[in-house]
């Protein structure tokens, strides 16, 4: 009998969990699964090995560094144009304010 998967897995033992990836079970009750890595940093028949540091994994870590960015910068923004207004706000106070002689 020849099984093709649809997508990038890997075969394991029966009994033996998936460590990280998510258990998916083609045949119900056949004693055989696949784990399914995609996305993580891990790698091999039950998702138990770590990819060596030089791989990219598809999960999204560089997006969510630059929203976190993005935001910070405008967090700044308004915390700058926050102080420019109440700096513009005084100077206007003191500018009605006669001095007295």
């Amino acid at each position: 009998m020849d099984r093709q998967l649809t997508f990038n897995k890997c075969r394991t033992a029966p009994g033996r969990p998936c460590a990280h990836g998510e258990q998916v079970d083609a045949v119900e009750f056949d004693a055989s699964f696949t784990c399914d890595c995609s996305g993580l940093i891990y790698t091999g028949d039950n998702c138990d090995a770590e990819v060596s540091g030089g791989a990219e994994v598809s999960g999204g870590g560089d997006q969510a560094a630059a929203v976190a960015s993005v935001l910070g910068v405008l967090f700044l923004l308004v915390c700058v144009a926050g102080v420019a207004a109440r700096y513009l706000q005084m100077r206007k106070a003191m500018a009605s304010v006669q001095p007295v002689e």
